[in-house]
Parts: C-alpha cells; structure tokens; sequence
C-alpha cells in the first residue's frame, strides 16, 4: 500500500525557503527535474509533493497562473488588476508588459474577476487629451489651468458646461446636479446647479417619492 501523503512530514523532512521555492519554481520557471538540485532530491516526484507542502500547485495550467501572478493570491491580484485598470485607468497592454504576459491573459482575468473593459471610446490614463469616464461613473475632460484640475489635469465635464452655461466658475457651495440621473449624460438641459444644502434636501425629497417637478425650483436652474 502506498503511504498516505502527509504535507506537514514533508516539510519537516525537507526544510527550505518558501522564497527559494517561489523564486525558483514560480519566477525563474525552472522544471520539476530542475529543482532536484535546488532541493536536493534525485526524484521530480519526490519534487512536487514537497512544493505541495508548502503551497504549490505543480499542475501545468496553475503554474502558469502563478507566474502571472508572481506569487499574488487570488484576490490580491483581482484588487491589483481593480487598481491598475480601473481607478489608474492603465491600459491592458502596459500592465500585460509589467507582468510579461499576453494581453488576453490579462483580458480573461478581467473576465474572470468580472471587472468591465472599457469600450473603445474610453482612453486610457496615459492618453494626453481624452475624455475619461471614471470609476465613479462621471465623465472628466482635460482643461489645462482650471481651477478644479485634480492631479493628472483632468476636470469634471458637467462642471465644465454648467460653468459655460453661467458664464463664472463654481463656488465651493455649489454642485452640480443631473436631472435624469445619467451621470455621463452632460447637456446643459439636463444640469442644475445647488447649493450643497439645497442638493441634499432635492435628493432627499425625490427619495421620499415627490416628483422632480414639485421637488425643485424653477429659481435654482442652470441659467
């Protein structure tokens, strides 16, 4: 009869680095018959049960998930791939490189972790002169020298054109406000400018069931 595996024997029995394991097996990609010397055993089998007792799996398909995700669990690598391409707004191509794996690589982890492609009108955070829809679902276009630029010098169209449409910047207490609900839909007929107090309670009124008509003043319309 076989003898049972048992992970916590091996471990004891062949005590190494699980860095050395990972930065061998995992980064280098050195084979089973490879890490026969590294370890110090004569059999490939002998090989794979110990690189199971620490965590890995020898398995061809799971081997190549761990190169991709360079030792990152699951769940660190989908908040790496939320980060990178989502909030920074990195194209598919520049983190494919960074990780030195195939552009649908990264598209079926995309997929998989069931986080949206941008459509093609979208531009990535590296594109000098687009109009972006951010994570939050407004829409923010470049304006050089505005005083509302945030840091990669992008600004919020709806604050764009309801600051055309008044012919002045925006104070500090005001805000802006879509009509329909439509985020990413900017036309001046569909925005209102409040003040931060008056915003709150139009929210606050709609939310109780009152219609938009009764819930806003004619006086508070972007003119």
């Amino acid at each position: 009869m076989l003898e049972k595996y048992n992970a916590t024997v091996y471990r004891k029995k062949y005590p190494i680095s699980v860095e050395i394991l990972r930065k061998a097996y995992i980064d280098e990609g050195k084979t089973l018959k490879e890490m026969c010397n590294i370890i110090g055993v004569t059999s490939p089998i002998t090989v794979s049960k110990i690189l199971k007792a620490y965590g890995f799996d020898t398995n061809k398909n799971s081997k190549a998930t761990n190169q991709t995700k360079n030792g990152r669990t699951d769940k660190e690598f989908k908040q790496l791939l939320i980060e990178e391409y989502v909030k920074n707004r990195r194209s598919i191509d520049s983190i494919a490189q960074e990780l030195s794996v195939s552009n649908r690589t990264i598209l079926n982890y995309l997929k998989r972790y069931g986080i949206s492609r941008r459509s093609r009108n979208e531009k990535s955070s590296c594109f000098t002169g687009g109009r972006n829809i951010c994570s939050n679902g407004y829409v923010e276009i470049i304006v050089p020298g505005h005083p509302a630029t945030n840091a990669r010098g992008y600004v919020y169209e709806h604050r764009i054109v309801a600051e055309k449409k008044l012919g002045r910047y925006l104070r500090s207490d005001e805000v802006v406000h879509h009509i329909d609900g439509n985020k990413t839909n900017n036309s001046p007929d569909n925005l209102i400018v409040l003040s931060n107090e008056d915003h709150a309670t139009l929210h606050a009124l709609l939310k109780s069931g009152m219609s938009y008509e009764d819930a806003i003043s004619p006086a508070n319309k972007c003119q």
